[in-house]
């Protein structure tokens, strides 16, 4: 398939987020109901619906689908577990009228996901017969969120091996692009590449006791001068890796299509920036999605046509990072930040004269 042939959601703005984990929907309890609001809320267009059974997942997508919003569906399965019926989950979102994008598995290098040790052959394995179901069955395999080059490769070198290299004609590439507490624009940005001053207290500390050269070169530290998405990958750019080794394996980049990604709530892992601040998450958040408005990253390339969506982490029903009614209360500023972005049509290179 053509890149433009994979289906997408009416007024396609590439606007995500991950769908609220209870999926409970009753007289008593309109969890769903409640979720397709949030969704009109932002204007997202695109969500990955992820539970238990079919079942759920297919009333959820139902409901998401009716909101001219796209789902994106992932069965919470571990990645051993002895056996999954796949072609179910694809014969029920078509019967519902639903193109039927499948994430199959979920972050294979994770132990979570394992009831026992996690065995990347054994993933790749499983992936590659798990997709030729999907396929077969009329469906879209999703790759599941890989977060290694050695992840992807499992998975490629068992299609390759199997000789179902038809797969990759329907299949797509789930995107998990956290930031940490790093801006937009990093590995690129001026703290990365050329490390952050000292500050005065730890550099008299040191004066009297260094050579000055030893003692010019902690002026400034942690510096990456020409790092890239290739260096660090810890950053909302990592697809443009991810872009890499398919192009490299397969010739092409499958369709990238946003599960996970964004910024954490309050976030600290790198010493070198500050703890990401309210205002920071919403600022961050909005910027992140103008791409798909400007047709411009945030290190000056241009929007590549296989990223499809971004879906921060996450609506609601988890925890701290929960966007509505979490246990830190609901990220007010995010959401208006979010809302606030001039409703637009996202354009491909193909919609261009």
């Amino acid at each position: 398939m053509k890149l433009q042939d994979y289906p997408r959601p009416k007024n396609d703005n590439g606007i995500g987020i991950h769908f609220r984990l209870d999926v409970t929907e009753t007289n008593n309890k309109p969890f769903v109901s409640q979720g397709v609001e949030w969704l009109r809320e932002i204007n997202a267009r695109w969500t990955l619906i992820a539970a238990q059974d079919w079942q759920q997942i297919g009333k959820a997508a139902a409901a998401v689908w009716a909101a001219d919003v796209m789902p994106v569906c992932r069965l919470i399965c571990k990645i051993d577990a002895q056996q999954i019926h796949w072609d179910t989950g694809v014969k029920m979102l078509t019967a519902l009228g639903i193109p039927p994008y499948i994430q199959i598995f979920n972050e294979p290098g994770d132990e979570r996901e394992w009831n026992k040790t996690p065995d990347l052959n054994k993933f790749g394995e499983k992936w590659a017969d798990a997709a030729a179901i999907v396929f077969d069955a009329g469906g879209y395999p999703g790759v599941g969120a890989v977060l290694g080059k050695d992840e992807w490769l499992a998975a490629f070198n068992a299609v390759q091996t199997r000789g179902r290299t038809d797969i990759w004609n329907k299949a797509w590439f789930c995107l998990h692009n956290y930031g940490s507490n790093h801006p937009l624009n990093y590995p690129y940005d001026e703290v990365n590449q050329r490390g952050t001053p000292v500050s005065a207290q730890e550099y008299a500390q040191f004066e009297f006791s260094l050579p000055r050269d030893e003692l010019n070169a902690l002026r400034r530290t942690s510096a990456h001068p020409g790092a890239t998405i290739h260096d660090d990958d810890t950053s909302i750019l990592r697809f443009l890796e991810h872009k890499s080794w398919m192009v490299e394996s397969l010739g092409f980049c499958l369709p990238m299509v946003g599960g996970e990604g964004g910024w954490e709530w309050g976030v600290e892992e790198d010493h070198r920036y500050p703890k990401l601040a309210p205002e920071q998450h919403a600022a961050n958040h909005r910027a992140m999605f103008e791409w798909f408005r400007r047709g411009v990253l945030s290190n000056g390339d241009a929007l590549p046509d296989e990223l499809f969506s971004i879906a921060p982490w996450i609506m609601s029903d988890w925890g701290a990072d929960d966007w509505w009614f979490g246990p830190l209360g609901t990220k007010q500023k995010t959401i208006d930040a979010v809302a606030s972005i001039p409703k637009f049509t996202r354009k491909f290179s193909w919609n261009i004269q």
